[in-house]
């Protein structure tokens, strides 16, 4: 499944139903309902990417990672234009794409059990973190193993950083690295995840790391 029908599947099964429920208990029925009209019109007749990708038609990888990031910034803009205050608009977004995010990554990430890293050897270990890896449209970087159980993902680019700075969301840069952290943290229970630094606050390449708890039986 590539990650563009991967998307469509979650949006249809998921993604839509929780993000109208989560705009709905912030704003009411009505309101959710109307934003999410608006949203959906906007995608289709003024896509915040179309003078971009008639410049250069975009990669697959990148058409993904325009497809998932739009809504926010179109949202952001609806919340703005709504008469709510700029730190209230990006605290509501980044509360609202920390739930929908949480459940893609869900729906797209599988749960790294402990027999997945135990019973393989390093390039089998290597290979099926790559897998999950690449399941990041957004982040082109470079995979590697500092010990046994440590593996490291240094993200040297990241389309959702990229494109915010591009069409000047730059305030919403950081709001996107929340989700990974919080499901990392809350539903990946066998590894410990840590990040210092990231493309979208710092301007460095993120530092991903991933420890694995590869002790038997605990």
């Amino acid at each position: 499944m590539n990650h563009i029908i991967r998307l469509h599947a979650f949006e249809l099964l998921h993604g839509n139903r929780i993000a109208v429920v989560q705009l709905s208990k912030k704003y009411g029925v009505k309101k959710a309902l109307n934003i999410a009209l608006r949203l959906k019109l906007i995608v289709l007749l003024n896509n915040p990417f179309k003078q971009l990708n008639q410049q250069r038609k975009p990669s697959a990888a990148e058409k993904a990672s325009q497809h998932q990031i739009a809504p926010a910034f179109i949202l952001y803009d609806l919340l703005r234009a709504s008469g709510i205050p700029e730190e209230q608009a990006i605290s509501d977004l980044q509360e609202l794409i920390i739930v929908v995010a949480t459940e893609f990554l869900k729906f797209n990430v599988p749960i790294i059990q402990q027999v997945d890293y135990l019973e393989r050897n390093d390039q089998q270990r290597m290979h099926y973190f790559k897998k999950i890896t690449d399941r990041f449209f957004n982040a082109q970087g470079k995979l590697s193993k500092s010990d046994n159980n440590q593996m490291i993902f240094t993200v040297n680019k990241c389309l959702f950083a990229q494109y915010s700075n591009q069409l000047g969301y730059s305030q919403l840069a950081k709001v996107f690295c929340s989700a990974d952290k919080h499901f990392f943290d809350q539903h990946q229970p066998n590894i410990k995840f840590n990040r210092s630094i990231t493309l979208a606050e710092h301007n460095m390449p993120c530092d991903f790391s991933f420890t694995i708890n590869a002790q038997e039986g605990s």
